[in-house]
């Protein structure tokens, strides 16, 4: 979830981990590209957001749970943008 406008929180995403594409699906879009090589780093790991959402937000609030036993874990961030380059 993120907080858009007065604070007000949207949900961007919403599903299970079985979602997530696996690391053999990954391998074989690279080897099929040829760039499955050593040293290739992947970073990957989320389910699709929903239509509309700002992935450029100011904050964010992310939870993981476990049906199973309710644990959750929770974080939430501020982005800070980067000042522009000098020179």
């Amino acid at each position: 979830m993120t907080p858009v406008g007065g604070g007000e929180e949207v949900l961007l995403q919403d599903g299970t981990a079985g979602e997530l594409l696996t690391p053999g699906y990954w391998a074989e879009v690279l080897r099929g590209r040829g760039e499955l090589r050593p040293g290739t780093v992947l970073i990957s790991g989320t389910i699709p957001m929903r239509e509309g959402v700002d992935q450029f937000a100011a904050r964010w609030r992310v939870e993981l749970a476990d049906p199973a036993t309710g644990n959750v874990i929770a974080l939430a961030y501020d982005v800070v943008p980067m000042p522009e380059p000098a020179g």
